[in-house]
């Protein structure tokens, strides 16, 4: 089956990048998470989309820091 959500670490290691980058990126908005269960998600459709938005693939790109 595959992976319909991500916990922060689990999101970090799939992209390669911190848990603090996530959570920057998700207090900026441009990462959207929900809790389920007590534990902060986030949907693996959206963080292909920020992926996507990210490399330029997706439209609007995600805004420097």
């Amino acid at each position: 089956m595959t992976k319909l959500a991500y916990n922060i670490p689990e999101a970090a290691a799939a992209i390669g990048v911190s848990r603090a980058t996530i959570y920057r990126l998700i207090k900026a908005g441009k990462l959207e998470c929900f809790s389920y269960a007590g534990r902060r998600l986030i949907r693996a459709d959206v963080l292909e989309a920020a992926i996507d938005r990210a490399s330029g693939q997706g439209s609007p790109p995600l805004a420097p820091n």
